[in-house]
């Protein structure tokens, strides 16, 4: 196992059933040796199936960056996962309330009138992004207390698309967004945590890392170049993407544009479950 060690025995098997010889030798050579961090784990949120448990992350996860729900987490856990050499990161999503989170009450007065038709109980936010910044920044708090290292901004380009602004009636501007998530990031800078931006590039020169989703049907959607610059800064990459067929050639087709320091997380629509490179 040791010659395949950069895959778990589960996705090296499903390496096998699904490539070539040829290209199993291929991926091999270029998987990353040298990185501190060299592979993520994903228990924060699903898109199609079941994210990774804690056990899985307990008992596999080394070298790594882990996203977590921080609702679901406890201090313990988190020093428990730390032992491994990962870096811990928190979920948040900041551009939308969340009817199962305990301050969705104090979020209500600002958010649009329906629900985000793509997920269920959940609503973007409309107005007021003062008021909203005062709760974003008590989340930081218990997140920088519980012990994570790092905080992940999901949701930033709520304010971004104009069909979304058009059908829900958003409020907020562009502008406001971006000072909004800049602020934000820097709060979360003063209380120790690195922050991590999700899905665009739009102002986000003081952020730490970027994570990107993309998709069996659209991969590699951003500008190349824009990801290739955040590497060359040393600033954590990653791409989680989702519901894929074979995630092996996805693997190489990723790091054969961006090189050995991305980091990539795949959903395999076979195994039902994340494959996680090492």
């Amino acid at each position: 196992m040791k010659k395949f060690k950069y895959l778990s025995v589960v996705s090296l098997l499903f390496l096998c059933l699904s490539t070539s010889s040829e290209a199993l030798e291929k991926t091999v050579e270029i998987l990353p040796t040298n990185s501190l961090i060299t592979s993520v784990y994903n228990h924060a949120y699903q898109e199609n199936y079941t994210p990774d448990s804690l056990t899985t992350i307990l008992n596999s996860a080394v070298n790594s960056y882990v996203l977590l729900e921080p609702d679901d987490i406890t201090a313990e856990d988190i020093i428990s996962i730390k032992k491994n050499n990962n870096i811990v990161s928190a979920y948040i999503s900041i551009g939308t309330a969340e009817k199962w989170r305990a301050d969705f009450a104090s979020l209500t007065p600002y958010i649009t009138q329906s629900q985000w038709a793509e997920w269920q109980d959940e609503y973007f936010f409309k107005t007021s992004l003062l008021s909203i910044s005062k709760i974003m920044k008590s989340r930081i708090d218990k997140i920088s207390k519980l012990g994570f290292d790092w905080i992940e901004f999901d949701n930033m380009d709520f304010a971004f698309d104009a069909t979304n602004r058009l059908r829900y009636n958003i409020q907020i501007t562009q502008d406001d967004a971006i000072k909004y998530y800049n602020n934000l990031c820097n709060y979360a800078h003063k209380k120790g945590l690195k922050v991590m931006a999700k899905n665009t590039f739009r102002n986000i020169e003081q952020f730490d890392g970027i994570t990107l989703e993309s998709y069996d049907y659209l991969s590699n959607w951003w500008d190349n170049e824009n990801l290739k610059a955040f590497i060359k800064q040393s600033k954590l990459a990653v791409i989680v993407h989702y519901n894929d067929t074979n995630p092996p050639q996805t693997y190489l087709n990723y790091t054969n544009i961006y090189g050995e320091n991305l980091l990539i997380i795949i959903e395999s629509n076979a195994l039902k479950s994340y494959v996680h490179f090492n």
